[in-house]
């Protein structure tokens, strides 16, 4: 096929400038942060929702307490009222020895309230720093997911600058190249995984190293200065 030195000279830089933009490509696709970050929200997702259920348990404790608390209290002020009431009727020993029944009977009451709310009062404590562990571990997750994102931010910006300048760069590289050219290497360079022309080194092909046969190698030599290997398909530069 002919072809001028600059024509082949900007093939060859043509790709070059189009691995890079495919190394760049597949960097971008391979970047680890974003498995770290989805792997990262779903331990955070599955730390919270133990939050939530324990922060439940606590609401359900904390309920529990306000109503052992409001029945002591009542209970408190009925204590008031019967001792009054005993004060009162002192000279009456069938009312007072009821009334002592009563208080004594609302003392028991309030001693096993008491007993309730301490335990009440101790699995709120347990629960509460079961709570903080989980609010810090979710805020030391997100501080990490946090982190990931600007790591790869910080690269994929990178990365897609070097695609988008290897991208202008191609496309202005392909007006030197010509039609006919081109549309060889573009072939070759999706059948070969991206690497579309190589060399005639004395009997080789310089990509898969492939032996040329005599016969074969004189018709390739004749095609001079740009052939085809008859074993890959790239585009073959032989002088």
């Amino acid at each position: 096929m002919q072809a001028t030195p600059e024509q082949i000279d900007a093939l060859e830089q043509l790709q070059e400038i189009d691995r890079r933009r495919l190394r760049a490509t597949l960097a971008l696709k391979d970047l680890p942060q974003p498995a770290r970050i989805k792997a990262l929200q779903e331990k955070k997702a599955d730390v919270q929702g133990k939050r939530e259920k324990i922060e439940t348990l606590q609401h359900q404790q904390e309920s529990q307490m306000a109503r052992l608390s409001e029945e002591d209290e009542h209970l408190k002020e009925r204590a008031r009222d019967t001792q009054q009431k005993i004060d009162e009727a002192k000279d009456d020993y069938r009312a007072v020895n009821s009334l002592t029944r009563d208080l004594e009977g609302i003392a028991k009451r309030r001693e096993t309230l008491e007993f309730e709310m301490n335990k009440i009062v101790k699995k709120i404590d347990e629960i509460s720093a079961v709570a903080e562990q989980a609010g810090r571990a979710i805020a030391q997750l997100s501080a990490q997911e946090a982190s990931e994102h600007e790591d790869f931010e910080k690269r994929a910006v990178e990365l897609r600058r070097i695609v988008a300048d290897a991208q202008t760069a191609g496309e202005q590289m392909q007006e030197k190249v010509g039609s006919e050219l081109l549309e060889k290497y573009r072939a070759a360079t999706e059948k070969c995984g991206g690497v579309g022309i190589a060399h005639l080194e004395e009997d080789r092909c310089s990509a898969c190293r492939n032996v040329i046969e005599p016969n074969r190698l004189l018709q390739v030599r004749r095609q001079a200065p740009v052939g085809a290997c008859p074993s890959c398909g790239r585009v073959l530069i032989v002088g």
